[in-house]
């Protein structure tokens, strides 16, 4: 079985389905997912005739299910798997099990990692993520262990941002200082500097404005290094944000204008406008 990336069929993209980034193929015959998102009325009647076309005569696809309910089918499950040349609409639930079975098909830890990774990309890519966190967190020694650096940097990274976007700071840190590890090793001066910025966003959520400062200031050291004007404005920024949380007003001040002049010189005008926000204060 092979599992790989994007395919795209034109006539259920452009009616509303939302191609999932996870395609699988299993004794020759190829498995495309589909996420239907916002169900509104007009929607709904979008993904009908969609379906509908790709069902047609002409192709030799069928659709299994009652086309009588077909609306309400939608309303009730939000998945689509087209399954060689059988299209059928499941539940969450459903589509959850199909993904085991996959992975019951898989042998071996390395591509059984590689594959709950992939599967973990699908459900962040619709923006269920404690589902994509769980298969992330799966094989995550695997994954740190015995696949390429470039996926496991990945992973990390996007563990990392579920838990930030779920509030837990700790957990967040936890796999942005694995993440920061893997950009150390890569030796991507460039990645190093964004995980910096990460990490010090994270102590500062945890309201550690030392440790935020000392990982503003790598990144401001690095974009120096790299003479890259939206890192070193964006540095400045965070390091008035973290002396403001210092109660040092006047050096906060003073990065807030930098980064204000920075952003306003280089055109980064969302690093200008925000420190001239934060300006407003002083």
């Amino acid at each position: 079985m092979a599992i790989g990336g994007i395919h795209y069929t034109h006539i259920l993209t452009s009616g509303g389905l939302e191609k999932l980034e996870f395609t699988q193929t299993y004794l020759e015959q190829k498995v495309r997912l589909y996420y239907i998102r916002n169900l509104t009325t007009e929607r709904i009647k979008d993904v009908k005739s969609a379906i509908l076309k790709e069902c047609h005569p002409r192709k030799g696809r069928t659709f299994k299910g009652e086309t009588e309910t077909f609306e309400q089918k939608i309303r009730e499950n939000s998945y689509l798997i087209k399954e060689g040349k059988t299209l059928q609409l499941i539940s969450s639930e459903e589509m959850k099990n199909h993904f085991e079975r996959v992975l019951g098909r898989v042998s071996g830890k390395k591509d059984k990692a590689s594959a709950c990774t992939k599967i973990g990309n699908a459900f962040q890519s619709i923006g269920h993520y404690t589902d994509a966190l769980q298969y992330y967190l799966r094989h995550f020694d695997v994954v740190i262990e015995e696949l390429d650096k470039e996926t496991a940097s990945s992973v990390c990274h996007k563990i990392g941002n579920i838990y930030d976007a779920l509030d837990d700071y700790e957990q967040a840190q936890k796999y942005y200082q694995e993440y920061l590890k893997i950009a150390e090793y890569l030796a991507d001066q460039e990645l190093v500097g964004r995980v910096y910025c990460r990490v010090g966003d994270i102590y500062q959520s945890l309201g550690e404005n030392q440790k935020a400062l000392q990982c503003f200031k790598k990144y401001l050291e690095i974009g120096e290094k790299l003479a890259n004007q939206e890192f070193i404005g964006t540095a400045n920024y965070r390091m008035g944000g973290a002396y403001k949380s210092l109660g040092e007003g006047q050096k906060a001040k003073a990065f807030y204008g930098s980064a204000s002049k920075i952003g306003n010189e280089q055109g980064h005008v969302l690093i200008e406008l925000s420190a001239r926000l934060e300006l407003e204060f002083f």
